[in-house]
């Protein structure tokens, strides 16, 4: 049996490490491969060739194994494996990756985004591969994923319910069997969508206040922040509290990194926001719609980005940081968490 050694990094020459292996994850989840020729599972990784560096090796083996082509590499430490013609040496690398393109052709038959990792012989190598996760942390401390966070898709049965989808998500995350119906039809406010009046103005209820029209139909608009308090509150042993001008990273260190789930106002695919169609209350407040106005549950975050269940473009959808801002900038950074009553502060 092989026996897994770490070193500090410094402590073997350069030149006698031969290997890279790096525990990769992708939208909060572990990137694993597996060999053409083989039903088991490895990290990405392989041999350095001549006259590379690691960094290059590693570079190298996790965009062949995987199609990683946007990520960020940290040495973590040197690990020696001693067998019976002595230590071999590696570099031991975590990677959180952004984006992933088509995988190029190579020995690897398949790639997967696993929540979870392999078990003993489910591993390549299950003697080693095993000993070396323990060189990594859980989770960098520049990221963060929020773990069995339920999806729900908004297409189809809710085309214009994402504030509901999404506080659905966080309430079941919370243990509450709620549907989607359930919550649209006992406790979200709604009222009239906007229609051309007499005078060519557009009229229609508030949506600080109420959802105008109804999210069943494309006809349906959207609502903000209270109305989702608002209807949290109806539902016994909850209660939601929104928040205007938090910056994300106080969301991400206040929230995110406690696992809490946010409710998170901005924009379709984080599509660029546009100010082109307004109507007016009974009252006669003035309201500026900003399109494509979209709810998400955000439930991650990295150095470069930010991690949603988003109820249109799916499951852990990753968006860069600086549109995010921009998005959630343009619909007045508002946001709402949920809780039950007695874990409340």
């Amino acid at each position: 049996m092989s026996t897994v050694t770490f070193y500090a990094i410094g402590e073997i020459a350069d030149t006698s490490i031969g290997f890279a292996v790096i525990v990769a994850r992708s939208r909060g989840y572990y990137l694993l491969c597996r060999h053409k020729d083989r039903l088991t599972w490895e990290c990405p990784g392989g041999h350095r060739e001549k006259g590379e560096t690691l960094l290059q090796t590693a570079r190298r083996e996790l965009y062949e194994e995987t199609g990683a082509t946007d990520f960020t590499l940290t040495p973590v430490c040197v690990y020696g494996v001693a067998g019976v013609q002595g230590e071999t040496y590696g570099m031991l690398y975590q990677a959180n990756v952004h984006a992933l393109g088509p995988k190029p052709d190579s020995e690897i038959a398949e790639v997967v985004e696993s929540k979870t990792l392999p078990k003993g012989e489910q591993w390549t190598y299950p003697h080693i591969q095993p000993e070396l996760l323990r060189g990594i942390p859980a989770q960098p401390e520049h990221a963060h994923v929020i773990e069995h966070v339920p999806f729900i898709s908004q297409l189809v049965k809710y085309p214009t319910g994402c504030e509901s989808i999404a506080a659905v998500m966080a309430l079941q995350y919370l243990g509450l069997a709620i549907s989607p119906e359930t919550f649209i039809d006992e406790y979200l406010p709604q009222g009239p969508a906007p229609k051309k009046g007499e005078d060519g103005r557009y009229y229609g209820c508030d949506p600080w206040k109420a959802f105008p029209g109804t999210p069943y139909t494309d006809e349906g608009w959207g609502c903000f922040a209270p109305v989702i308090v608002e209807a949290v509150g109806c539902i016994p042993g909850y209660r939601a509290e929104a928040q205007y001008g938090l910056s994300l990273d106080e969301i991400c260190r206040r929230y995110i990194a406690r696992d809490i789930p946010v409710l998170f106002w901005a924009t379709i695919d984080m599509a660029d926001p546009v100010r082109q169609f307004r109507w007016y209350t009974e009252r006669g407040r003035c309201i500026q719609w900003v399109n494509p106005m979209h709810c998400l549950l955000l439930i991650g975050y990295d150095e470069k980005g930010y991690i949603f269940n988003d109820p249109t473009a799916g499951e852990r959808a990753y968006y860069p940081k600086a549109q995010v801002q921009l998005c959630y900038h343009a619909q007045g950074e508002q946001m709402v968490t949920i809780t039950k009553e007695n874990e409340a502060k």
